[in-house]
């Protein structure tokens, strides 16, 4: 039963981000500064991998509960490695390869800040 419980959870993660990183390209709320917002293509491509797996994911697990449940959960251990490598791999891209902010050296107001 643990088992299933974190399954699920891992494929509802990724389903959510995947659809969190589509949506926020699609119609941005505007509430993250253009400066830390992602690129428009990568992060398509990524939300679209994530919502793909977390969809496979589940549907696989509710799948499996039909099945022999010996037989699905040595086949679902196999898809929750796949979804825990995508979810590497996605970690990875948005640590060290996704847009960087530029951070100045230079106060942006000035030090008196214009009171008397």
């Amino acid at each position: 039963m643990l088992f299933y419980a974190f399954y699920y959870l891992v494929s509802v993660l990724l389903l959510c981000q995947g659809t969190q990183l589509l949506g926020e390209q699609r119609n941005p709320m505007g509430a993250v500064p253009v400066e830390l917002s992602m690129p428009n293509g990568p992060s398509r491509g990524w939300g679209r991998l994530l919502v793909l797996v977390g969809l496979v994911g589940v549907v696989c697990g509710l799948v499996s509960h039909g099945e022999a449940p010996r037989v699905s959960a040595h086949a679902l251990s196999f898809v929750q490695g796949g979804e825990w490598l995508v979810m590497a791999a996605y970690g990875f891209w948005l640590v060290f390869l996704a847009k960087r902010v530029e951070y100045q050296a230079v106060a942006a107001a000035s030090a008196d800040h214009g009171h008397h």
